[in-house]
């Protein structure tokens, strides 16, 4: 025997006090055991491999190999499964089988469903692999593509030249396709050497080898094909149509252990009985086979009226359970019996007095008797409880069942579930009384039982333990010895009784496995990872046996065992003990990938003046992207509805820190019938508003004409524009949005650029159908002309969300599709038609292997507008970034490569001003391992942040970083702005409701800091203003239900304080208030 797991010894808590009386069983001299696969149907196909004599091999998901007959109609699946998905097969030259997984290993074996061997294994897991005969091409996170040409033996390194590799497609006969980002299509012909492919981008998401042979890039609106036969691809508007891969056989359902513990199956002599209906009404059929084959099945005569039927057998002769349904006002349905003396050939059925319990009835065949359990006769009121035993005699004549009498047992805690026989004498377990457990003896062929106690106060920690605990089944082991698992709160134990009903041993079950066992051999399955391990000695060892897949013991794993052999859940069968030739392949583990360190160089931070600044009406929390453009050090968009005005906040350092309003939208001295609607942009804030006429209800009078008033602040060109539309648009419904008598202006359109504003006044703009308008920075106004895009593409309908940009003094229309990244640009042809080129940037299913996308538009200096993408994964090894430069001749736009936080030093390096001159301005979201930490200091309170958003300009190669913006996960409303260019000059934000505080801070990288979680205190809270008291009194108000107290005095108290406002907002109870007052 192998090596016993030493770990599970220790596992399994106190192991007995006395010496286990179950010897290690003498192997028995039968068949080898015997696994068995045999799901309802393959869970996904991948690739298929023709072999002679009409067999087909299939491999896919799960790992799973399928051999087919096609002659026979028989399909095969291999007991073993691979620890991954299976993507390709072939024939090697010595007639072996070569098996390639999706995580880079590659298998041998001696026959298409024979045992697996490791071949080889790429490091680290591959990104995407394909094979085809002994050519593998595989694809890793980190941009590098590798190919083998002899099975996986060597591999050399693939030369692409610029470009980042996402996905791979490989013909039969050797041409091969890779698909890079931003969209690239690399060829080769089958030599090894690789090309650019002509084809302009078609916003292809993935690539594949289709039905017909070819290599498909599937776009938007065309694919570029290529059959390999040709010397280029070409572009048709195909879609990707793939290989249909089909087993063409009905597959048979095989053992279930669902149906053996529900009681409509059974084994017995290795042979697996089961009861079940094929249809929803109709005949039950009766389902036979081997332990580890799939089962046929025939109709049963006469069981149309069964509701359940349960099943029990004893070499050929098998007995049925049928209940019927209630009558007669009883509350249980009625019982008739069918019974087969041929092993279900034919039946013969008796009705019953008896009536049945639908949770589960047990029959037990014994001599010329059969025991039931689950069962009673109702008395003359049509009332009975199920409880003891009930004893049917059999009359050899009529081959009936007669004279059935209760069997006399002691009393017990509930009633008697389940009774087993060895030789001429039967069993069964339960709780006594007093709850200990016991064991039920019958040698009369079950017409009384006598009880035996089970003393385990020897065995495990402690006897009394035992009263808290689910019973669980008793089955009979090889060598006529029995098996019963406790479930109890402390664990699970596991009791071997002799024939007498004498405890053999008792153990507990080995921590976090499920036990199933049969005697003195027992499987115990891992509920998290699929582990399996065995015992053949009653727990006293356990040696490893394989491992299931762990998605099928995520969810409850039905499993039996018994003498013959296991059944696991609805898939996993096993003849036989001892037997590792079934679940999932062995193989070594990976090694572990070096950790990068989780922060870089801590920030040490320290407010300059306790002193706060306040703007009133901020609409959003700046962060990053509002830092350092042009003049401004940051800015906030502020609005107020009662004066239907709007501006921006200017915050400023060069002459000490201070912020300045700037009126974009004066307030109106009667804000009734003005809308207004303001939000911060990537070069600054616009703001726009108009009036309206109103119903006698108040509401929006649609058709009525807006005079629509613009304004807006290009902080890049350090400019600020107002102007007015000069023709009126009517009002259409969803303009407006009125509420509490403030009303909001809904603009579908409001977008800066380098020389105006492109403006669409309207909720709805149809960028098809309806024109927009561009407002030069000098007050003219501009018409812009809808574009036919299209609505329909290869997938089915488009849905696009659409832009304008500015481009050498004209109007751009670009689109970015909604459900991935793809971008589409229109270009107007001379004859006055448009041409639409698109550009994927990601693969289709980038959210669905984890990589996470950030887009956001870009400039460079203060006119060349671009679109800057980052693509990241960072634990896989996968981080960058693009900008797509618009001011292109031909194409979506010129890509470049950009910086990331990755490319930093650390501490990282400031930007310079020719940086600032000479390279786009990238806004980056937080990528893991680039972090800082950033300690602030305000007066007493010491508090924590990491950083988030960053401002990045130069190139990989040269990456500079001009601010960071930093926040707290426990105080979301707060946020520190890093200034690279003059850290002692950064900012400190708290945003509560719409008003906006800041503080001056001094800042510098501190590699000595020394950082303690728990010395964090909490972030400090300002003084409370007016506005924060009036929300205290309304949410007290609220809480109390009345407003019935002092409302002056309380605000005056309220404005005396440091009120948390966010607390404020949290708590469910007044009595809660007290603990949202900071000292």
């Amino acid at each position: 025997m192998a090596a016993v797991v030493a770990g599970v010894l220790a596992a399994c808590g106190s192991a007995s006090s006395k010496p286990s009386i179950v010897t290690s069983p003498v192997p028995a001299v039968s068949a080898l055991p015997a696994w068995s696969y045999h799901p309802a149907s393959p869970q996904r196909l991948l690739s298929r491999l023709d072999l002679e004599d009409a067999h087909r091999l299939f491999v896919g998901a799960g790992g799973e190999r399928w051999l087919v007959d096609l002659r026979a109609a028989v399909a095969t699946a291999a007991p073993i499964l691979a620890d991954q998905d299976l993507i390709a097969v072939s024939r090697l030259e010595n007639g072996s089988f070569m098996f390639v997984g999706k995580e880079g290993s590659i298998f041998t074996s001696p026959s298409p469903l024979g045992s697996l061997t490791l071949a080889h294994r790429l490091e680290p897991i591959p990104m995407r692999i394909v094979a085809a005969g002994q050519r593998i091409i595989a694809l890793h996170w980190d941009g590098s593509a590798v190919q083998s040409f002899d099975g996986g033996k060597t591999f050399g390194k693939i030369e692409l030249g610029k470009g980042h590799p996402y996905d791979v497609a490989l013909g039969p006969e050797g041409h091969a396709m890779i698909l890079g980002f931003p969209e690239k299509l690399w060829l080769s012909k089958g030599q090894g050497d690789w090309t650019v492919a002509p084809t302009p981008p078609v916003g292809a998401g993935f690539v594949g080898l289709d039905a017909r042979g070819a290599l498909v890039a599937q776009g938007i609106r065309t694919s570029v094909v290529w059959d390999g036969l040709s010397e280029v691809p070409v572009q048709q508007a195909r879609r990707f149509d793939p290989p249909a891969l089909d087993l063409l056989v009905d597959l048979e359902v095989g053992p279930s252990a669902t149906a053996l513990l529900r009681g409509s199956a059974t084994i017995t002599d290795g042979q697996y009985v089961e009861v079940a209906r094929r249809e929803e009404k109709g005949l039950w059929h009766l389902g036979r086979g081997k332990l580890t084959e799939r089962l046929t099945w025939v109709p049963i005569p006469d069981t149309d009226v069964c509701r359940h039927l349960f099943v029990d057998a004893k070499g050929h002769k098998l007995v049925l359970a049928c209940l019927m349904g209630a009558r007669k006002g009883v509350r249980f349905p009625y019982l008739r019996l069918f019974r087969s003396d041929d092993g279900g050939n034919t039946f013969s059925w008796q009705p019953t007095t008896l009536v049945g319990d639908e949770e589960g009835v047990s029959l037990t065949p014994i001599g010329d008797a059969l025991i039931l359990a689950g069962v009673c006769k109702p008395d003359s009121d049509g009332v009975c409880v199920p409880g003891p035993p009930v004893r049917l005699t059999g009359d050899e004549t009529s081959k009936k069942y007669v004279n059935s009498i209760s069997s006399i047992i002691p009393p017990l805690l509930g009633r008697v579930t389940r009774v087993v026989a060895i030789a001429d004498r039967l069993f069964a377990v339960g709780l006594a009384k007093t709850g200990e457990p016991v064991v039920l003896v019958s040698e009369d062929q079950g017409k009384t039982f006598r009880s035996r106690s089970i003393d385990l106060s020897t065995w495990v920690d402690g006897q009394a333990s035992l009263s808290a605990m689910h019973q669980g089944k008793l089955v009979v082991g090889e060598r006529q010895e029995m098996s019963w698992v406790f479930g109890r709160k402390k664990g699970d134990v596991w009791v071997v009784f002799d024939a007498t009903g004498r405890v053999m041993s008792a153990r507990l079950v080995p921590a976090d496995h499920k036990l199933i066992a049969a005697g003195s051999r027992a499987l115990a399955i891992h509920v998290d990872d699929g582990t399996v391990l065995e015992s053949l000695n009653g727990g006293e060892t356990y040696e490893h046996l394989t491992r299931f897949p762990s998605s099928m013991t995520k969810e409850s794993l039905d499993a039996w065992c018994e003498k013959d052999g296991c059944v696991i859940g609805e898939t996993f069968s096993r003849a036989g003990w001892r037997g590792k030739e079934g679940g999932v392949v062995e193989s070594q583990e990976r090694a572990t990938p070096s950790k990068e360190p989780s922060y870089r160089t801590t920030i040490s931070c320290r407010v300059v003046d306790d002193v706060t600044g306040v703007v009133p009406n901020a609409i959003h929390l700046p962060n990053a992207t509002s830092v350092h453009r042009g003049a401004t050090a940051w800015s906030v968009v502020f609005s107020d509805s009662k004066t239907a005005s709007a501006g921006v906040a200017h915050a400023t350092s060069d002459r000490g820190q201070r912020v300045t309003p700037v009126l974009l939208l004066p307030p109106k001295p009667n804000a009734a019938g003005v809308a207004v609607h303001a939000r911060t942009q990537v070069e600054g804030a616009a703001a726009l508003r108009y009036t309206f006429a109103t119903d006698a209800d108040g509401s929006a009078r649609i058709g009525s004409p807006m005079r629509v008033e613009v304004a807006w602040d290009n902080q890049l060109e350090g400019s600020v524009y107002r102007t007015t539309l000069p023709t009126p648009e009517p009002l259409r419904a969803g303009d407006v949005t009125i509420a509490n008598d403030v009303a909001t202006a809904n603009a579908a359109i409001l977008s800066i650029t380098s020389d105006g504003i492109h403006v669409c006044p309207h909720a709805q703009c149809d960028p098809n159908s309806e024109p927009s308008f561009f407002v030069h920075r000098r007050g003219a106004v501009e018409v812009v002309p809808p574009i036919p895009w299209p609505s329909e593409g290869l997938g089915g309908a488009l849905a696009l969300n659409h832009e304008l940009i500015r481009l050498g003094g004209k109007n751009v229309s670009v689109a970015l599709l909604q459900h991935r990244p793809v971008v589409l640009r229109s270009r107007e042809r001379r004859d006055g038609s448009y041409q639409f080129d698109a550009l994927a940037l990601a693969p289709l299913k980038a959210k669905m292997e984890g990589i996470d996308d950030f887009m956001i538009w870009s400039y460079l200096s203060t006119s060349t507008m671009g679109l800057s993408y980052l693509l990241y994964k960072p634990e896989a090894g996968l981080v960058r970034a693009y900008v797509l430069r618009f001011d292109t001749s031909e194409g979506v736009a010129e890509v470049l490569e950009a910086p990331t936080p990755k490319n930093l030093s650390d501490p990282p390096v400031s930007c310079t001003e020719a940086q600032r001159r000479d390279s786009f301005r990238i806004v980056s979201p937080r990528i893991s391992g680039t972090e800082h930490r950033v300690v602030v200091q305000h007066g007493s309170h010491r508090y924590v942040m990491t950083t988030d958003l960053s401002v990045l300009y130069g190139s990989p190669s040269s990456a500079c970083v001009d601010a960071l913006d930093a926040r707290s996960d426990r105080r979301p409303e707060f946020r520190a702005l890093i200034s690279m260019r003059d850290m002692q000059h950064s900012w400190l934000l708290a945003k509560q409701g719409t008003t906006l505080r800041w503080w001056g801070l001094a800042c510098l990288f501190d590699p000595d800091a020394v950082l303690k979680e728990s010395e964090e205190t909490p972030i400090p809270v300002p003084i409370t203003d007016e506005k924060d008291c009036a929300e205290v009194f309304e949410k007290l108000s609220r809480l109390i239900g009345h407003d019935n107290f002092p409302r002056e005095i309380l605000l005056q108290l309220c404005q005396q304080q440091k009120i948390d406002i966010p607390c404020v907002r949290s708590i469910t109870d007044a009595s809660q208030m007290a603990r949202c007052i900071r000292p």
